[in-house]
């Protein structure tokens, strides 16, 4: 019976070392865990420092685009009211071209009237050139 105790008191031995290798183990394991995870936590916030950098530049290129798509917006408009200007100044200028035109068409059937000594077509072309001249007078 001596040699079974001491089996058994082997047996136990064993189990212990084996217990206390099985929570070395645990224990082992655990920590190698929580290294990997500090690890990846470090490797994220690191990548969170790079987004956040990147973020911060992308935010002042951004600023600056907008700061030039508003000086171009500005040129822009001021280009377009000098287009819109220059549009109404010819328009006038050809009105007044065609004004004179039609004067200068009256003007020369009044010299041909009175150089054919028709006087009366002249007095006539000479009143209706009077007329013109009044009204465009009025409208200005």
């Amino acid at each position: 019976m001596a040699f079974a105790g001491s089996t058994k008191s082997n047996g136990c031995k064993k189990a212990r070392i084996l217990l206390k290798d099985r929570r070395h183990c645990e224990y082992s394991m655990r920590r190698i865990i929580s290294i990997r995870r500090r690890r990846s936590v470090q490797r994220i916030k690191s990548k969170i420092r790079e987004l956040k950098a990147e973020m911060q530049e992308i935010g002042v290129e951004q600023r600056s685009i907008r700061m030039e798509q508003k000086k171009v917006r500005e040129k822009f408009e001021e280009v377009e009211s000098k287009c819109q200007q220059l549009r109404r100044e010819s328009s006038l200028i050809m009105q007044q071209s065609d004004k004179t035109r039609v004067r200068l068409v009256l003007m020369l059937h009044i010299l041909k009237a009175r150089e054919d000594n028709d006087l009366a077509k002249a007095t006539q072309l000479t009143r209706a050139l009077r007329e013109l001249i009044a009204n465009q007078n009025q409208n200005q």
